[in-house]
């Protein structure tokens, strides 16, 4: 038996749908008579199976369930609307001719909210209708709530999670630089600069007697280790600047403006106040490493010919940024990219934040990219 609806279709308006089952017709089109006035949205259905099939494809929000059917009787199907985790919050009325206490008792095992007896009094059914209609939205706005404070309860344990992990691959990034350092400097450096006198010496003595060929050929590896010795300076500074250490932020980013100038030919000016001040070592080495990324950024992708570092500071606040003259992020449009993306630019924000500041990227197609923190001094 295919279902029908009884519905005020000059009204557009969502109305409360509530599925009617009985296998009576004059009964179905008595509680069709009953609750239209109320404006709600009939949908009726003569059988057990039928209920269920019009349940699993449509938006029902309550249920008039009549208990004695032939086929699935209305506990039975109480009990399957139940079990079934999407539609179990929709309430069920019982409906029995007979009021005795054991047709409740069933229904309420069968999962049932409330109960009506034959013949219907129409104030307490409407009055039952509306009071299980407001429970109902009640409970699905504080699941509702409930769940959103699940997934940010989620987020944001995934972001600690996410900035813990990006803090140890700093801190492990850094102890590496520096453990590669002394190993080059202990092992390698003094050992290079050794080799390099002994030769010299050997030079000396061989032009002494004047063996051309030899002479020449120490010579030679003389520029040779001159060489390898001013790359492996230039490595190890790569790596851990000593003038970050021995002088602090600004000195080793002049050290490191100089040095990037002569590799890429790309002009870097440097505005700061003068008289900068000491930070703590995971700052000047946080701020350094940004700026560092952020002149790598310049020379690979912005086709620029100079680059601008920022670095001030105004007792509260320290501002460091990295301007550069180039052809910025190409963009659907005009207006400004304000959001970073790239690994490059994830750990640039994860070395500002771990440190307590904030990361900002501004670029505009045509008229350059500006890279720039701000941390407060906390000291």
């Amino acid at each position: 038996m295919s279902h029908k609806y009884f519905t005020d279709e000059g009204n557009s308006t969502k109305k409360t749908k509530i599925l009617c089952v009985d296998d009576e017709p004059q009964n179905l089109i008595l509680m069709e008579a009953l609750l239209s006035p109320g404006g709600y949205e009939i949908v009726s259905a003569a059988d057990g199976a039928e209920a269920l099939e019009i349940i699993r494809t449509e938006k029902i929000d309550i249920c008039l369930l009549d208990v004695m059917m032939p086929g699935l009787d209305g506990f039975e199907v109480c009990r399957l609307i139940k079990s079934d985790e999407e539609r179990t919050n929709i309430p069920v009325i019982m409906v029995t001719a007979h009021g005795d206490m054991e047709t409740r008792i069933q229904g309420t095992e069968a999962g049932a909210e409330d109960f009506i007896s034959k013949p219907f009094d129409t104030g307490a059914v409407l009055a039952r209708i509306k009071m299980l209609l407001h429970a109902k939205s009640q409970n699905e706005r504080r699941t509702t709530h409930l769940s959103e404070n699940l997934e940010v309860s989620a987020r944001k344990a995934a972001d600690a999670d996410i900035r813990n992990f990006a803090r140890r691959v700093i801190e492990m990034e850094e102890e590496l630089r520096k453990k590669v350092v002394s190993e080059l400097q202990d092992k390698i450096a003094s050992n290079l600069t050794a080799v390099g006198i002994n030769l010299a010496l050997i030079s000396g003595e061989a032009a002494h007697h004047d063996p051309k060929q030899l002479h020449e050929n120490v010579q030679h590896t003389c520029r040779s280790f001159t060489e390898i010795s001013r790359s492996l300076r230039g490595i190890v500074n790569d790596l851990r600047p000593s003038a970050l250490d021995d002088f602090g932020l600004l000195p080793a980013l002049r050290w490191y403006a100089d040095d990037f100038s002569k590799q890429t030919g790309i002009a870097v000016l440097i505005e700061a106040d003068e008289h900068f001040p000491r930070l703590k070592e995971e700052k000047e080495t946080a701020l350094f490493r940004i700026a560092q990324e952020a002149l790598m950024n310049a020379a690979k992708h912005a086709d620029t010919p100079t680059v601008t570092i920022k670095l001030h500071h105004d007792g509260t606040v320290i501002e460091l940024a990295v301007v550069d003259e180039g052809k910025g992020r190409t963009a659907a449009s005009s207006s400004p990219v304000q959001e970073g993306s790239g690994w490059g630019m994830k750990i640039m924000r994860a070395r500002a934040e771990l440190i307590g500041g904030q990361f900002f990227v501004v670029s505009v197609p045509g008229n350059g990219t500006v890279v720039s923190v701000l941390l407060p001094i906390l000291e």
